[in-house]
C-alpha cells in the first residue's frame, strides 16, 4: 500500500501562551514541529507533506540530513479558515504530488510525542480499515 505521511503544520497558535508560535517552542533542544516530523520520517510510512501557512518554520536543521529527499512542504494561503482548508490543502497535494497514493496519515505538527512506532501501526492497519485512530490508554 502506497501511504502518504501528512504533517498539518499551518494554524496560527493562537491558544498558545509563550513568547514565541506554539511550532516553534523550543522543546529538548528544537522546535516542537521539528519533533513531529522527525517521527513521521522514523516511522517509514512513505513520503510526508508538510502542510504550512501562519508561521515560516525552517526545515533544514531537523536533525535527519537533507529533509528535501523525502519532505515536500506546500503552504496554505488560506490558514485562518481553519484546519480544514489545510486538510483540503494537503490532500490537494497528494494528488499533485503522490498521485499513486493509497492512503493518506495526517499527523499534526503540534504533536511531538506521537512516536514513530505509532504512524508505522496505523500504517500497517488492514486495507479494509478505511478510517484508523491512533488511541491512548
Amino acid at each position: 500500500m502506497n501511504i502518504v505521511l501528512v504533517v498539518l503544520a499551518a494554524g496560527g497558535g493562537t491558544r498558545f501562551h509563550g513568547p514565541t508560535h506554539k511550532l516553534l517552542a523550543v522543546l529538548q533542544g528544537r522546535p516542537v514541529v521539528h519533533h513531529a516530523i522527525a517521527h513521521a520520517m522514523h516511522s517509514g510510512a512513505g513520503p510526508i507533506i508538510v502542510v504550512t501557512g501562519a508561521v515560516h518554520l525552517d526545515l533544514g536543521d531537523i536533525g535527519l540530513g537533507d529533509p528535501a529527499a523525502r519532505v515536500s512542504v506546500v503552504s496554505n494561503e488560506r490558514w485562518s479558515d481553519g484546519q480544514a482548508s489545510s486538510l483540503i490543502r494537503a490532500l490537494q497535494a497528494v494528488d499533485q504530488l503522490h498521485p499513486e497514493a493509497d492512503a493518506v496519515l495526517v499527523a499534526l505538527g503540534d504533536q511531538p510525542f506521537v512516536s514513530p512506532q505509532t504512524w508505522r501501526a496505523i500504517a500497517q492497519a488492514p486495507p479494509e480499515h478505511h478510517i484508523v485512530v491512533a488511541s491512548y490508554d
